[in-house]
C-alpha cells in the first residue's frame, strides 16, 4: 500500500530545487499527500463511501469540514481546500504570483494536516 506522506518528502525535495517547476510539482504533491491520506481515512478507517472519480476531492474536504461539532475535523476539511486551490493554481495557471510563498506555505499547511489526521481517534 502507498504511503502518501512519500509525496510530502518529495514535495519537500522539490521546493529545495528553487526553480519555477519545482515549486509548482511541490505543491501539487504536498496537496496529494494530504488528500490521499484524508481520502484514505474515510474510506478504510470511517468506512465511507468515497467516490473514484475526481469528485472525490470535493467529497473528501466537505466530509471533513461538515463536521462542525470536530474542530480538528473542520480544521482538516479548512486545510485540504487551502491545499487545494494553492494546487490548482500551480497545476492550471500560467502566471502564479509569489510561487516560493505558496510552495512554502502548501509544505507547512500539508504538515499540519497530516499532524491533525494522525489525531483522530
Amino acid at each position: 500500500m502507498f504511503d502518501w506522506g512519500e509525496y510530502l518528502s518529495q514535495a519537500q525535495r522539490l521546493a529545495a530545487a528553487g526553480d519555477e517547476a519545482g515549486y509548482r510539482s511541490s505543491i501539487s504533491r504536498a496537496y496529494y499527500s494530504v488528500f490521499g491520506l484524508a481520502r484514505r481515512r474515510l474510506s478504510d478507517v470511517e468506512r465511507l463511501p468515497v467516490p473514484s472519480t475526481g469528485r472525490a476531492h470535493e467529497y473528501v474536504w466537505t466530509t471533513f469540514g461538515a463536521a462542525w461539532a470536530d474542530v480538528t475535523r473542520v480544521a482538516i476539511g479548512a486545510g485540504g481546500r487551502r491545499l487545494r486551490n494553492r494546487r490548482n493554481l500551480a497545476d492550471y495557471d500560467d502566471v502564479v504570483a509569489d510561487l516560493a510563498l505558496l510552495s512554502s506555505e502548501s509544505l507547512a499547511e500539508a504538515q499540519r494536516v497530516i499532524a491533525l489526521i494522525g489525531t483522530l481517534p
